[in-house]
């Protein structure tokens, strides 16, 4: 009985302890204009949001991972080719080349 609670308390300090070590995603802030990827940039079959920031004297496309057309805000932008200046905060993941922002929190910026 005392080693089964001894290899217990063991495994729970040895999940305690990689899990408080594990990294944590910092959030990334991007400012840029905010397009439809399909309408816009003629990149999607679909209805999807990107943001157009400029870094350095590149401009550098990053997907916005919502909802893509039934967001609030898309009607503003598909079609039309409108962009709108936006500051989006969310997690950066690269897949395949293309650059994406998880867990977006979208503002406008007047």
């Amino acid at each position: 009985m005392p080693r089964t609670i001894l290899a217990l308390i063991l495994g729970i300090a040895t999940l305690a302890v990689t899990a408080t070590a594990a990294p944590k995603d910092k959030p990334t802030v991007k400012i840029g204009l905010l397009v439809c990827a399909k309408c816009t940039l003629g990149e999607d079959t679909g209805c999807r949001h990107a943001m157009k920031v400029t870094e350095g004297t590149e401009e550098v496309i990053y997907y916005v991972n919502d909802k893509g057309g039934r967001e609030t805000y898309h009607r503003k932008i598909c079609d039309a080719g409108n962009e709108l200046k936006v500051k989006v905060t969310g997690t950066l993941v690269e897949k395949k080349g293309k650059k994406f922002l998880d867990y977006p929190k979208v503002e406008f910026i007047k």
